[in-house]
This record gives C-alpha cells, structure tokens and sequence, in this order.
C-alpha cells in the first residue's frame, strides 16, 4: 500500500504521494487512519479490508485513552478521563491541590511515623503517571 514505518515510532506508518500524505497508527488491535484529504480514507481503508478483518467504528473521539476532540483550528487532546480514573483509584480524589509540584513546607515536616506498607500503591502512581 505504499505506507513505510516512521523512524520515530515504529507502530506509525506514513505514505507521501505528490501533494498528499496518510498516517496509520497501530497498537496491538487498535488502528487510527489519518489523511490530509478525506476522499483518500474510503480507498485507504478498503485496502485494509481486503487484506485483513477491520472495523469502521467513525470519527475518533478516544484512542488508547486520550480523547479527541476536532474543532475548525484543529484537533485537541486530553486525558482528562484517566486522570480523574487515576485520581479515584488512588484515593486522591480529595487531595489538597498546590500550584507547584512540591510544596516547600513539606520538606521540613518531621517524618511521617505511618509508613505504607509496601511501595507497590505509590509505584503504581508513578507508572501511571509516566503513562500519561
């Protein structure tokens, strides 16, 4: 289909015809199409259909967690709804909010006598956390 790997991630394919360009992103069982020029998506995707079992599930709202959303400068993403998932799961939903990422004060708090248990809850928010 003409469509070659990207050197900087290799599960984005691009295809550059004269004066248009096509994107595919793939990861595991998730697919996004991206075309310059929307008459190019039918032949794009029927190409892939021929070849492997595919759905047409509409404009992307949400890929892989980010939401998407389309307004006439262009497109904008978030990932409002995994962080607030992230938040609740992590029973900080009532946390004290700070403008700065450490707060000074906290610094010279004596320590806290109550350590946690194991460092798997706050290993499990750092590693959410990178993935956003």
């Amino acid at each position: 289909m003409g469509f070659k790997p990207s050197e900087a991630d290799p599960c984005l394919y691009v295809r550059r015809r004269s004066k248009s360009i096509a994107y595919i992103l793939l990861y595991v069982d998730d697919m996004l199409i991206a075309t310059r020029r929307e008459h190019e998506f039918p032949t794009i995707f029927q190409e892939l259909r021929q070849k492997f079992e595919v759905a047409n599930l509409g404009d992307v709202k949400q890929f892989l967690g980010i939401e998407v959303e389309q307004d006439s400068g262009g497109f904008k993403l978030n990932q409002r709804s995994y962080i607030t998932k992230l938040v609740e799961r992590h029973g900080l939903k009532d946390a004290k909010p700070s403008k700065i990422p450490l707060d000074p004060a906290y610094l010279q708090q004596k320590e806290e006598e109550n350590r946690l248990p194991s460092n798997a809850q706050y290993l499990s928010l750092i590693g959410g956390l990178l993935y956003t």
